[in-house]
């Protein structure tokens, strides 16, 4: 990632504008970084957490992310952030933003998702499942679209 990804502009941005980058040395690490590696349960780099403002994971990835990946990312955190501090339409609007920046990625059947999640916990069925329908037309046979089918949309 330090070839490809990190020296990316718009990456670079991201991280400065929605957070606090910290590296562990994994090869020579001291007591400080094997503490904090037993604390992330880190067995594989790179990984990649986003946590809040209060120290609670949001999520994590684990090898290698792409420079659009890592964006999405990014975005995909800040809508969790919103979702669980109960800010449910700016979560939505996150998370249908990701959809619309990276329709072809991974994270935009996850940010669909999460979108109609969002809608329910703000109190509106017709925009959970019209996000759920979006989702099962757009990514019917992702891990997602399983998720969530339990839902008659």
């Amino acid at each position: 990632m330090d070839a490809a990804t990190y020296p990316i502009k718009e990456v670079q941005d991201s991280i400065a504008q929605h957070a606090v980058a910290v590296r562990i040395n994994t090869a020579d690490a001291d007591d400080a970084a094997k503490a904090a590696m037993r604390q992330l349960r880190l067995v594989w780099t790179p990984l990649l957490v986003w946590f809040d403002h209060h120290g609670v994971e949001l999520r994590r990835s684990v090898g290698y992310v792409e420079p659009a990946s890592f964006q999405a990312e990014m975005a995909l955190a800040d809508g969790q952030a919103k979702l669980f501090h109960a800010e449910y339409q700016a979560a939505e609007t996150a998370f249908l933003s990701v959809v619309e920046r990276w329709p072809k990625l991974a994270q935009a059947a996850e940010a669909q998702f999460w979108s109609g999640v969002a809608a329910l916990r703000a109190g509106d069925r017709e925009r959970f499942l019209a996000n759920w329908r979006v989702l099962k037309e757009h990514h019917g046979d992702t891990i997602w679209w399983e998720k969530a089918s339990f839902a008659a949309v």
